[in-house]
């Protein structure tokens, strides 16, 4: 088994939904990547709403980080 970094909060949120369903967490996961394979892709469309969106997702990137230009001794 391969450890995973998932947000804590993000964990208890589908914890409690797949509970609902009547699946343990583990078993969602495993659901997800079967499909994944099945989809040779994400099991869902993942697209992006506009320009505006892309832009902004791409910023958000990019905004903490520091070019060497920026480094001095």
């Amino acid at each position: 088994m391969k450890a995973t970094k998932i947000d804590p909060q993000l964990l208890e949120k589908a914890t409690i939904i797949f509970a609902e369903l009547g699946l343990p967490i583990e078993q969602a996961i495993n659901v997800f990547l079967a499909k994944s394979v099945q989809a040779k892709g994400f099991p869902f469309s993942v697209a992006l709403e506009n320009e505006a969106e892309a832009q902004g997702a791409l910023h958000s990137q990019t905004q903490n980080k520091i070019s060497n230009a920026e480094i001095t001794e």
